[in-house]
């Protein structure tokens, strides 16, 4: 019919633009701050020693002293900001992204002699490297394309001492290719996050669930044993988790002891054949009944029968 035929290329274009939307997707910003932070930190204080470096050696630095030693102290401002405030994701991607911009209006506005090509190159190399490192950061790729764009732009309204001796296509040409190769490392870099954080969703929740798959367990049990429950560990007799119930009627704590030690031995010795397993080859029960004997400190032995529920069969 004509009107389903009208709806096909509507939902085409709605999964099409659902698709882009999770491509651009990123984690959520309160569990990418700490990740963040911790490799700004690294971006400012890599950046300031070099600055510092730049300050005293004049063979290797492309600007004026007085530049370099501006950009020396706003790394200096930038880490203490971010060393004592706690600043959210979108405040510390403020903070790297607009002194950045503001650094590439200081670069050009640097006179440089017209017979000096060596040191317009090596300006040129630097705005290169800087805006690379960029990436070492994690910003988002959408402040990152801001970035660059309102970087170009700085660029073309005041141009670069540079550019009168390069030819206008090629610099434009090798920098959208730079540009083209940041925002593709970033959108890379924040998929294989989001992965992260859906493995690690995925992973809290199944530890969730068996939590709760724990507690109806044991309140199940609990409904049909008097004397409450233990959890023995994988050895089939040190008791890793006791309740009050069992360290009560034992008289003394249970978890971290092994339980056939307040057995007689010849019902210990049946208890930890029952915790351990038949011979190989054989069928393991899930569920099975002990009847059995209980010494208690300073009192009269109990007769219990307990009911071993073998779980490592749920985890194999």
């Amino acid at each position: 019919p004509p009107a389903a035929s009208d709806k096909r290329p509507r939902r085409a274009a709605r999964g099409l633009a659902g698709r882009a939307c999770d491509a651009w997707r990123s984690p959520p910003p309160e569990w990418l701050q700490p990740m963040t932070r911790r490799r700004t930190m690294f971006f400012f204080c890599i950046w300031g020693f070099l600055s510092l470096v730049a300050l005293f050696f004049e063979q290797v630095h492309p600007f004026p002293p007085h530049v370099e030693f501006l950009f020396c102290c706003l790394k200096v401002v930038q880490i203490l900001v971010l060393a004592y405030l706690k600043l959210p994701q979108l405040h510390i991607e403020s903070l790297v992204l607009v002194p950045h911009v503001l650094a590439t209006w200081v670069m050009s506005q640097v006179p440089v002699a017209d017979v000096d090509v060596i040191e317009l190159v090596q300006r040129y190399y630097v705005h290169i490297w800087i805006s690379l490192s960029l990436l070492v950061t994690q910003v988002r790729p959408a402040p990152l394309c801001l970035t660059l764009l309102a970087d170009q732009a700085v660029r073309v309204v005041y141009g670069l001492p540079w550019e009168p001796k390069l030819e206008e296509l090629n610099c434009l040409a090798i920098w959208c290719t730079i540009a083209a190769f940041i925002l593709i490392s970033a959108w890379s870099d924040q998929r294989n996050l989001w992965s992260l954080y859906e493995a690690q969703q995925q992973l809290v929740k199944s530890k969730m669930e068996c939590e709760l798959e724990k507690e109806a367990t044991e309140a199940l049990l609990s409904m049909h044993c008097d004397a409450g429950l233990c959890w023995v560990g994988a050895d089939g007799a040190t008791v890793i988790h006791s309740s009050a119930a069992l360290d009560a009627v034992l008289r003394a704590p249970m978890c971290g002891r092994e339980l056939a030690a307040a057995m007689p031995e010849a019902e210990a010795a049946r208890f930890r054949s029952a915790t351990r397993g038949v011979s190989e080859g054989a069928k393991r029960a899930p569920v099975r009944l002990l009847p059995t004997t209980l010494l208690r400190a300073s009192a009269t032995p109990v007769p219990v029968d307990l009911w071993i529920v073998d779980r490592r069969t749920e985890f194999a």
